[in-house]
């Protein structure tokens, strides 16, 4: 991989853009290789001198400090960077979002999302906490070989379309009980274990506040999410591994029904 050249202000960024026009319609804007060390706030105030109806924005092998993402009509592609400190919030994204082989080091929230188009990422990694928070997905999401090494919850989330969970590792815990789905995600090589998760005996500001702020899933949760797996899982027809999460079901339940008796 080629060495990354530091970056420290937005004027040094400027210079490292490469910006193509391909036809009357369309435009390509490419960064790459490139440690950005201060905030940067996507789309760059740059893009805004293209009018193009179409615009596709790669960027390749960079680092970011601290990266930040407003409402945006382009098509992103991210591959190998990484994000150390990232905001998803209040942010309507029109074009494809793609994602591929990043790095999300530290806890990422989705907050209040619509992606109108496909998001995808694919062979990406989240080391810490992922909340998706009322984020609708309106088509195609893309979580195949996505590594997730803290909990990931779908919070008041919406799949409108196909979702998309194919050799995803789920290190820790993952929450669907309160997502919308309106298709059946499909789940395939999914590898999952039971994990651990907050008692079932909660205060409503209490679930309230692991299920939206903390990352955290309650007993209840991880039960009605193991028995939507196990749904999506018997659909496809693939009973073995509907038969697994059906186990964990179980599990779930006798050990709630422990700490009621």
């Amino acid at each position: 991989m080629k060495k990354k050249k530091i970056i420290k202000d937005l004027k040094s960024l400027e210079k490292n853009i490469e910006f193509k026009i391909v036809n009357k319609k369309k435009s390509e804007i490419s960064i790459s290789n490139l440690d950005i060390q201060f905030k940067i706030e996507f789309p760059l105030k740059i893009f805004s001198y293209f009018k193009n109806k179409e615009i596709k924005v790669e960027v390749v092998n960079c680092n970011f400090k601290e990266a930040i993402f407003k409402d945006c009509e382009f098509n992103y592609k991210f591959k190998n960077s990484d994000f150390n400190d990232v905001s998803f919030e209040n942010v309507t994204f029109e074009g494809k979002m793609r994602f591929h082989e990043c790095n999300f080091q530290e806890e990422t929230k989705f907050n209040n999302i619509v992606f109108k188009d496909l998001v995808d990422f694919w062979n990406s990694t989240f080391n810490k906490k992922v909340i998706f928070y009322k984020v609708d997905f309106e088509k195609t999401s893309v979580f195949s070989i996505v590594t997730f090494r803290e909990n990931v919850l779908f919070t008041y989330s919406r799949f409108v379309g196909q979702g998309i969970f194919r050799r995803t590792t789920i290190k820790k815990g993952i929450d669907f009980s309160l997502a919308i789905i309106e298709k059946d995600l499909l789940i395939y090589d999914f590898e999952l274990s039971d994990f651990d998760t907050e008692d079932q005996n909660l205060k409503k500001e209490e679930y309230e506040s692991l299920i939206t702020h903390e990352g955290v899933i309650p007993q209840k949760n991880k039960r009605e999410t193991f028995r939507l797996i196990k749904k999506y899982l018997k659909n496809q027809e693939d009973f073995v591994e509907a038969n697994k999460a059906f186990y964990l079901e179980l599990n779930t339940y006798k050990s709630e029904l422990k700490k009621i008796y």
